[in-house]
């Protein structure tokens, strides 16, 4: 499917030759994930945030800025980790998504369950995920 991405989106959707994949985010984005499969159409998008902005769990939080660069906008709710308050750390800043590199097995960035993430690697895989500094 990246084969079929014009070189500026594949330019903004790789780094390093590598795709960065948000896994096991729910009912709606799965569905959506296996039109774009059934249909071999491939979709890209971005964090509705401006960079260093935090992320956005809510739509009216949302930059105007941002929402206006949207051809549509689904509000779907707040996410279960949301509702759940897993997405602020203890010093009460918003948390993004766990990145991990699968290349080496190490942590990008610690975010939203972080911990089960790290023991679920540990546990059922015996692998212990390498913090970069």
């Amino acid at each position: 499917m990246i084969s079929k991405f014009s070189s500026f989106s594949k330019r903004l959707a790789t780094k390093n030759n590598t795709v960065n994949l948000l896994l096991n985010s729910g009912p709606l984005r799965e569905h959506i994930a296996d039109l774009s499969l059934n249909d071999n159409f491939p979709l890209i998008a971005s964090s509705a945030n401006l960079s260093q902005k935090g992320t956005k769990y809510k739509v009216v939080d949302i930059e105007d800025r941002v929402r206006k660069c949207a051809d549509i906008i689904i509000n779907y709710g707040p996410c279960e980790f949301y509702k759940e308050g897993k997405t602020i750390d203890h010093d009460g800043l918003s948390l993004s998504s766990t990145q991990i590199d699968f290349r080496d097995m190490s942590i990008v960035r610690k975010g939203v369950c972080f911990k089960e993430i790290y023991n679920i690697f540990k546990d059922e895989f015996d692998i212990n995920l390498a913090l970069r500094l």
